[in-house]
Parts: structure tokens; sequence; C-alpha cells
């Protein structure tokens, strides 16, 4: 396998080329060749300041070249070892994955990853990002909609609040009242809320045939089923608190003032 490397070379492309003058061929991993001119900088069986993966270069020989070659010369698995220290990119399909990124790590020093743990990771967050985003979204259209259906029921309660006062002076129940104004409730919530639960059902339904959208909307009946029960009963709670506030007071401060919240 021929592999060049930026700053280094690979002896074995070149043995026709270079002749060793002294010591021998970098045979063993980290181990450096360099041209007989460097040898009063760089001592036999020394190291260098060059490094491969974090790991300093030895020096184990010096060669002529016939083409007056100066690069620095290292075997093929040095050279191997600096294209992913260098991050050139290189991607391995082991047997045993766990004792592969192990050896790696420990034997050899590189630095390695699991590339289906880090796109698995990615792929979670960003699919956070997308339901914290959704949640955020639907609640604030769902405080919309409860503030909506608050001041609708306000205002209509308080004009009828003389006709409130008048029933609880002669003798009507809170409960009444209140059953009173939960049809009417009922009914907004049905007529306008129900509407859009069937738009966005079908808008959905549609949208998750088609294989972009597939994965991230789910229809179904559970689903449907759910956001009715929460609707009418947010609706509900909302829409009964200006009725609940008023019905604490007496039928006689009920009957003096039309401004009560």
């Amino acid at each position: 396998m021929n592999i060049k490397a930026t700053g280094l070379a690979d002896y074995n492309l070149y043995l026709d080329d270079i002749t060793i003058t002294k010591g021998r061929l970098p045979v063993n991993d980290y181990e450096v060749i360099v041209n007989k001119s460097k040898q009063y900088q760089m001592k036999l069986n020394k190291t260098i300041d060059e490094t491969v993966n974090g790991v300093k270069l030895k020096v184990v020989g010096y060669y002529d070249s016939k083409t007056d070659k100066q690069t620095d010369m290292v075997n093929t698995n040095t050279i191997k070892y600096n294209d992913i220290y260098r991050k050139y990119g290189m991607m391995v399909y082991p047997k045993d994955k766990a004792k592969a990124l192990e050896t790696l790590r420990n034997d050899y020093k590189i630095n390695v990853q699991d590339k289906y743990e880090v796109d698995k990771k990615e792929y979670i967050k960003e699919q956070k990002e997308v339901i914290r985003s959704g949640i955020v979204f639907s609640v604030v259209i769902l405080a919309i909609s409860l503030i909506e259906i608050y001041l609708i029921e306000r205002s209509s309660f308080l004009s009828r609040i003389k006709e409130v006062g008048i029933l609880r002076a002669i003798g009507m129940k809170k409960m009444d009242i209140c059953t009173m104004f939960l049809g009417e409730i009922l009914a907004i919530t049905t007529i306008i809320s129900m509407s859009g639960v069937a738009l966005m059902t079908y808008v959905l339904a549609t949208l998750t045939k088609a294989p972009e959208f597939a994965g991230l909307y789910t229809v179904n009946l559970q689903t449907i089923g759910t956001s009715i029960i929460l609707i009418y009963a947010f609706n509900i709670v909302v829409g009964l608190l200006p009725v609940f506030n008023v019905l604490r007071k007496a039928p006689a401060q009920i009957l003096a003032r039309h401004d009560i919240e």
C-alpha cells in the first residue's frame, strides 16, 4: 500500500533511489531515516522534534539519494498514523468494534470515534431541538387560545351579571349557574376548537403520506382523542374562572356592581 503524507514519505517507494550510509531502514513504527546531510543536526538513535500522532520520531539511519532527495522517510504504518492524526479521514469496519476501538485508543494512541454513536448523538440533539421548538410553539398557541376563551366567557358573563345576581338572590345554587355557562363553553369549544382539530387532523394526515414528513407526525385515534379531551378540559376550566370569581361574592354584591372581575 503506497501512501504519502505531508513532510514524510514511505521509504518503500524509494528503495531504488536511496542507499543507507549508516544505521538501518525504519522498519518499526515511529522510526525515521534522514538524508546524510542532516546527520549533524539529527543524531542517530535520538528523537527529533517532528512527531506523528503525538509521538516523536526516532532517527535510525542516514541515506544517500541518487536524485538528491531530502525528505524524511518512515515505514507505511507511520504514514497511516500520520494521515489519521492529521484527520485526512479513514473509516474502519471491524468485526469486534469495542475491541478495535480499545486497541486503537490505548495501544496506538489514535483518536478514533464510533461514527454510529457520533451520528446518533447528533441526531438526538437535533430531534430535541425540534421537539423543544414544537413545545414552545404549542404552548404559545395554547396560551393565546385559553386567553381568548377566558375573555369571551368573561364578556358574556359580565353582560348577564344582573341576571346572575337575581338568580342568586332568589336562591339558585352556584352549581346550577355554573352548569348554565358550562353549556355555552361546550358549544363554543365544539364549534370553534373542534373545527380546528378536524382541519389540523386532515392536514397532518395528508403530510404523513409524504416521505419527507412520514416520521415527524403521528395521527391516530389515540392522539386525536387525547387532544379533544385536553381541549375541552382546558376550555372548561379557563371559561369558568370568571364565573367562579363572581359567585364567591354575595348576591347583593353581585347586583351592586356590573364590572366585577
